[in-house]
């Protein structure tokens, strides 16, 4: 998991001060995520974790999910294979730009903490038991 922290400007009528801001992402390769989407929310909730690509989630559909304060958008084109996701705090959501799925290994979530705009990529690309043409279609996705 990545915490990135940064002074923000913020502005209160003629005064302005510096106002620390953590924004916590991180990664995980689920395995798969039916009968486990509880139990990751509860996870991120405990570790105070704002967005998580999960990678592998292996659920059919380009759809979303919320339950107890978090977001899932997901990518799936086959039912037990590959699927990725990102999840987001719900406060985020009004923040979100777009979302862009471009299949069921990588998707993008643009959006906007404080005052800064942040791209969110999650991808998933094993290599294990993939041909050459595979390999080098991987490849050119993540040029």
């Amino acid at each position: 998991m990545a915490t990135c922290s940064r002074g923000v400007l913020e502005s209160r009528g003629s005064n302005r001060e510096v106002v620390d801001s953590i924004f916590r992402v991180g990664s995980l390769n689920v395995g798969t995520l039916t009968g486990k989407f509880l139990e990751l929310v509860d996870g991120l909730k405990k570790r105070h974790v704002d967005a998580i690509c999960v990678q592998e989630i292996m659920w059919k559909s380009a759809k979303t999910k919320e339950s107890n304060k978090f977001k899932l958008w997901h990518s799936g084109v086959v039912t037990n294979m590959n699927g990725v996701g990102i999840m987001l705090r719900t406060q985020l959501r009004n923040n979100i730009v777009v979302v862009i799925r471009f299949n069921d290994r990588v998707m993008m979530i643009k959006l906007v903490v404080d005052v800064v705009v942040v791209n969110i990529v999650g991808a998933y690309a094993p290599h294990a038991g993939l041909g050459d043409k595979e390999k080098k279609i991987l490849l050119r996705l993540f040029r």
